[in-house]
Formats: C-alpha cells, structure tokens, sequence
C-alpha cells in the first residue's frame, strides 16, 4: 500500500503510525527533520510552504494513492482556495461531497454543519466588521468567545468577560470575519478520530490537563486518557453523527468540552488533519494502524480505544525542566514515534527554543506592561496663562 502525505506539521507522527499500518509513504513537507531515512518514506519532497499543495497535487496525477492524508490546516486552505478543478480538490482534500469543501479550514463553516445536525455544540453567531460584531456578543451573551475564522494552535482565539474586552478587539489587524460562540464552563476534551467517508473507524478520549507555554486555547502538551467506560454517555454516536454530518476523512482531530453544569458535551472544533497525538493510541491498544490498514479482524476491534487513567504528554511541547526530569512520562513518550537518535535531539533542540521563545515574549509583555503603568502615572504638564 502507498500514501501520500503532505503539510507542515506533525508528519513525524503520520510517518509512524502508517508505518505500522504497512504502508509506504511520499512525503511533501518544508519539516527539516531527517524523516527522509525512515525506511517506509520512498520518497520526499522538501518544498517551500507555497508549493507543497502544487507538489501534493503533482503527484496524485501520476501516482495512485490508497491514502492520503493532509498535516496542516494552512495547506489545505491553499488548496481550498486554488484555482484546482474540483474532482482534483476530492483527491487531495479530506472530505467525500464539493459542497463539504468549504468546512476545511473554517470555524464558521464548521458551526453551521454542527448546527444542522444532531451534534451538540454552542450558541454562536457571525461577524464581519465591528457593527455585527456588537451585535454578535449581543445575542450571544458573555461570556463568549471570540474566534477568527482561519486560526490554528489557539492563535486568534479570544474569551471576553464584558463588552469592553470585545470592542478592544475591533481594530485588530485581519480580525474578521470571527465566530462569536457561547463560552462553555467545563473541562477541554481532545479526541484523536479515524473516518473513512464519514463513517467513524476508531477514536481516542481525553481530558487535556496542560497546554504549551500556558496558553489555556493552545495545543495540549499533557492530557489524561480515559476508556469508554468513563467517557460520557453517547460519546461514540455524537462523534458518529460528526462524521456523518461533515462527510470527514482520515485523521480528524476533535475537540469539544464536557459542561460543568449539565455533564454532556458540546463540540466546538474539527480540525481535518493529524495532529501530534494520534502515535499515542498504540499505548492503549491496537492503535490506529489496524484501521489504516484495513485488515479485516479491525471489524473485531472496539470503536473507543481501551486504556483507564493514563496521562501521557508530547515531549516537545514539555518545559525543558519536565522533559529533563521525565515528567509526565516524556521520555517513553519519545519512543512512541519510532524516532531515530538525531530526532530525539531535534525534538529537545525543538522544546528549549519554544521555552526561549516564550519566555522572551513574556518578559517583553512585562516590560510594556510596566511602561504603560508608568506613563499613567505620569503628572499632566502644567499649562501656563
């Protein structure tokens, strides 16, 4: 079997699970990362961010793929937004119907699907420029958040308490258009799923315990993994009904919140791409490869993968501290991605220059917090008469 896969991030994670699937792989990605000595990897092309979609779709003209599957919310967009004849976009794009095309990449697209079906999920409403946006947080309420429609790793999400903190998000460069949702109190629920043509394959649960560089709407760097048993009732049907609904494909990275209140749970975001913790599944069970594969005792296997209580976390996304002192597991969670000696270096090189970087930006928020402190302070200049 042979699969294309393409996009920026986490391809070391597509790289290792379809691996162990069986499958042998063309890589198209602008990642450095020496992936192109892994013994599955027949071929990889190092492109420059722009033309990995054009790459991508090169390929599938010559080449006859079982799979596909996108690593990035930014390519796909590209290739949503392209001037691609459309039966080419159902090749590469994770979706099965042209009219489910436009969800990809966008949070407003996505609500409205959600809306329609049976799948529970926010209060929400549209924005466009300032006007609608007061109008939006209006009718919705606060606390609401606040999401620009093409966004990733919790960038150009925003929780406003009040209206105050809503209009000071006005002039904020390429702000809209934005989804104004409901604010849902509760813990932050990450599904890894496995769709094939809407229909649900296999699934991990879990709650999302840490996120990198403490930012509460980033990516999740430790989570806790329950089994089906301590899941909420329904789980596996709403996320059936998801799939049916969006007519998803591939890997598909969920994400929902269980309400403090009610204990049911409501889902805000699919993103139509892997992300860093689908290698993890292998440590609960069979993993997702036997799915990938399409080996006929899969049809044997549970739907929610097993496991109770297990915390796990992605090393690179740890403080250099925790990775050092093997917090949360991190140095078996290294080996779950069958990464050689140099990709273990890179992925610490990786984890210390994203602390760096955090900690510089921290301490530069500081700083011009005190300078604003300052000049508030600052007396008035006495007129003269």
């Amino acid at each position: 079997m042979r699969a294309l896969v393409y996009g920026r991030w986490n391809v070391e994670v597509i790289v290792a699970v379809l691996s162990r699937a069986g499958y042998e792989i063309d890589l198209v990605t602008n990642n450095p990362l020496p992936l192109p000595k892994h013994a599955v990897v027949r071929r990889f092309d190092c492109e420059d961010i722009p033309q990995i979609a054009v790459k991508a779709h090169e390929l599938t003209k010559s080449v006859r793929y079982d799979y596909i599957q996108p690593a990035d919310d930014i390519t796909l967009r590209a290739i949503v937004g392209s001037a691609m004849p459309v039966d080419d976009k159902l090749v590469l794009l994770p979706v099965v119907k042209p009219e489910q095309i436009p969800q990809l990449g966008s949070k407003i697209e996505f609500a409205r699907i959600l809306e329609n079906s049976a799948v529970p999920t926010p209060a929400y409403a549209v924005a466009r420029n300032p006007a609608e946006l007061k109008s939006a947080t209006s009718q919705v309420g606060f606390p609401c958040m606040i999401k620009m429609d093409h966004s990733q790793a919790g960038g150009g999400t925003f929780l406003c308490r009040n209206p105050a903190q809503a209009r000071a998000l006005d002039k904020r460069k390429g702000l809209f258009p934005v989804l104004c949702q409901a604010f849902i109190a509760g813990r932050h629920i990450g599904f890894e799923a496995l769709y094939d043509q809407g229909q649900l394959l296999h699934y991990t649960f879990s709650i999302c315990l840490k996120h990198q560089n403490d930012n509460p709407f980033g990516v999740s760097s430790v989570r806790h993994y329950l089994g089906p048993e301590q899941q909420p009732p329904d789980t596996a049907r709403q996320l059936t009904e998801l799939g049916r609904a969006t007519g998803l494909c591939g890997m598909v990275s969920v994400s929902a919140v269980i309400n403090e209140d009610t204990q049911e749970l409501c889902f805000f975001e699919a993103d139509a791409r892997s992300n860093a913790w689908f290698a993890h599944a292998r440590l609960l069970g069979p993993g997702f490869a036997p799915f990938l594969a399409r080996d006929t005792t899969a049809a044997n296997l549970p739907v929610a993968a097993g496991g109770s209580k297990t915390y796990m976390s992605v090393p690179w996304r740890l403080t250099v501290f925790e990775f050092l002192t093997n917090r949360y597991a991190a140095w078996r969670m290294v080996l779950v991605y069958d990464l050689s000696l140099l990709d273990i270096f890179e992925t610490f090189r990786q984890s210390v220059r994203a602390r760096l970087l955090y900690l510089l930006r921290d301490a530069q928020r500081r700083r011009n917090q005190r300078k604003r402190a300052r000049s508030k302070r600052k007396p008035a200049p006495a007129h003269q008469n």
